[in-house]
């Protein structure tokens, strides 16, 4: 029995296998990174690879018609049909979270067979320590929101980011625009006499440098150990649960790198006080005053004092907030296991704070604890925000979208520019 299944298991996915093989050779007879795009000649877009490497044409790709028997899902491509049936029959064993991986990166990719003008593709063959990969970037949102619109009555958007409401909506694509009501804006819930703002503006154990979150500046060990003695200042003064969010997962772990070293690895530079009266930082703190502006407070410069021989900043913090959490990064797993892992990082945040009345959460803007969650009461009785998230306007998939933008615009198929 167990080797009847075994068989009929890599029967059914060696169609699979095959079409993984075409893209794999492909990737490996090119020479250099190569972009496809709607904005690129002809035999430089998405349709173009997509004829190359036989997708156009290829029947696991193909949507099944509703009411087959391959598939309880009406529009599912025969591949991601098949592979769920294979997890849903139980005959995927070990390997069920992969498959359901498979089936979603099969579906993803049948998607953008169906409509490549939406897409830009970007092609690397590897080497130089990367391994060879392919990308299939959406640059618009029709081409998800399309697929629901004769299935869904009425689709409702809600967000306290959707400002500026023009740009979102156009950037929503043709298919939401014409069946967008007139948009309903709130104003803040919070009133400002709950409300404060603090800017900190502390300078480094070597004065060195000040906490100005530049590209740079996140590269230099002093100015991670800067934001984790600042970060240990305010989470001291604040009681009950405090959310830190930085702008990147990259960045969030450098942070967590440097805040785990001690004196004693003999990496860290010295955390010695200036002394006033001496060198460029003469009287820069004496008889500073706190300016406000609103409901903004702007702290004054000050110098920490030097983490304690033999405890990291990390330890510092623990004694501080007892628990420490932090977001996990993005893995390579279907959606239900992320969700889940996700989760129960809350819930143990959430637990801490209900239990020893006092933790910390290391988060990342625009992932999913920054998103759709909410702390309320003591869960979020301040709120660390380090860096500001601007984009990277040189990643190539960012480059890409304001390219995508252009074109679009030029041609009367968009209504959003690349610098939107």
């Amino acid at each position: 029995s167990s080797a009847k299944r075994s068989g009929g298991f890599l029967h059914a996915v060696r169609p699979l296998g095959a079409l993984l093989q075409r893209i794999c050779n492909f990737l490996s007879d090119i020479r250099e990174p190569t972009t496809y795009a709607p904005h690129l000649p002809e035999h430089r877009r998405v349709e173009a690879l997509f004829r190359i490497l036989k997708l156009d044409s290829e029947p696991m790709l193909r949507v099944l018609p509703c009411g087959t028997r391959e598939g309880n899902v009406p529009g599912m491509p025969r591949a991601e049909s098949l592979l769920r049936e294979l997890v849903g029959r139980g005959l995927g064993g070990s390997f069920s979270s992969q498959l359901e991986l498979a089936a979603t990166l099969f579906g993803q990719l049948a998607a953008a067979v169906r409509r490549p003008e939406l897409y830009v593709a970007r092609a690397h063959p590897g080497g130089q320590g990367q391994q060879a990969h392919l990308h299939l970037w959406l640059m618009s949102a029709e081409g998800t929101l399309a697929k629901l619109d004769n299935e869904l009555h009425a689709f409702v958007l809600m967000s306290g980011t959707l400002s500026p409401l023009p740009t979102t909506i156009a950037e929503l694509g043709p298919t939401f625009q014409s069946r967008t009501l007139a948009p309903v804006a709130a104003n803040h819930v919070v009133g400002q006499e709950s409300l404060r703002v603090v800017t900190v503006t502390q300078q480094s154990p070597s004065a060195s440098s000040k906490l100005e979150c530049t590209f740079h500046a996140w590269k230099r060990l002093p100015f991670l150990l800067s934001i984790g003695h600042a970060l240990l200042k305010i989470v001291q003064a604040i009681p009950a649960g405090i959310l830190i969010f930085l702008p990147s997962y990259d960045l969030l772990e450098r942070c967590l790198e440097a805040w785990q070293k001690t004196e004693d690895d003999g990496q860290l530079l010295s955390c010695e006080p200036r002394r006033k009266g001496k060198g460029k930082g003469k009287n820069r703190t004496a008889g500073t005053k706190r300016r406000y502006r609103g409901a903004v407070e702007r702290v004054p410069d000050e110098v920490p004092e030097a983490t304690i021989a033999g405890r990291s900043i990390m330890d510092d913090l623990r004694a501080a907030k007892g628990t420490i959490v932090v977001e996990p990064p993005p893995m390579c797993q279907n959606g239900a296991s992320v969700a889940r892992v996700y989760e129960a990082a809350k819930e143990r945040y959430e637990q801490a704070v209900q239990q020893s009345g006092q933790a910390a959460l290391l988060a990342v803007y625009r992932g999913r604890m920054s998103e759709g969650v909410s702390f309320d009461d003591d869960f979020a009785r301040g709120v660390v925000c380090i860096g500001i998230p601007f984009p990277n306007l040189t990643e190539e998939r960012l480059a890409q979208k304001r390219l995508c933008n252009d074109f679009w615009l030029a041609r009367g198929m968009g209504h959003v520019s690349g610098d939107a």
